[in-house]
């Protein structure tokens, strides 16, 4: 008598079930307000670059600091956080492993640090080290 043998290739039937099963799990890793946020934050840079005839798709880090320099005026820091995650997130779609939106980049990463001084999202100073009346705290 042969011992039982075992394939640890899915069947295709039951592949295919996987691959849906998967794809419903990517389609449920962000709430509908997030994604409406996300299409929102893609249709701005869009239009930012075309205004300013710069190709949104691949961008660059300068592109993508000046468009944050640009915004910063209107936009809340962590908004801004968000546009860089979701322009991350459109050039991996598109197939572009290296993403002109980190802060990996310098000029990114230094005028994201910029803008979050200027806004107020940076710490000005330790508040165990301030006086009652805030004296060595600085100013925002």
């Amino acid at each position: 008598m042969q011992p039982p043998t075992y394939t640890l290739v899915p069947k295709p039937d039951s592949l295919e079930e996987l691959i849906q099963k998967a794809k419903s799990f990517v389609a449920s890793a962000k709430a509908p307000a997030t994604l409406k946020a996300y299409r929102n934050d893609w249709r701005d840079f869009e239009s930012w670059c075309r205004d300013h005839q710069l190709p949104p798709l691949p961008s660059t880090p300068e592109t993508i600091a000046l468009y944050i320099a640009d915004r910063a005026s209107t936009l809340a820091s962590g908004t801004i956080t968000r546009r860089l995650t979701w322009i991350t997130k459109a050039h991996q779609a598109a197939g572009f492993t290296d993403s002109p939106a980190t802060t990996r980049h310098f000029v990114v990463g230094e005028t994201l640090k910029g803008i979050r001084r200027r806004i107020g999202t940076a710490q000005h100073g330790n508040p165990a080290e301030c006086g009652r009346d805030q004296s060595g705290c600085d100013a925002k």
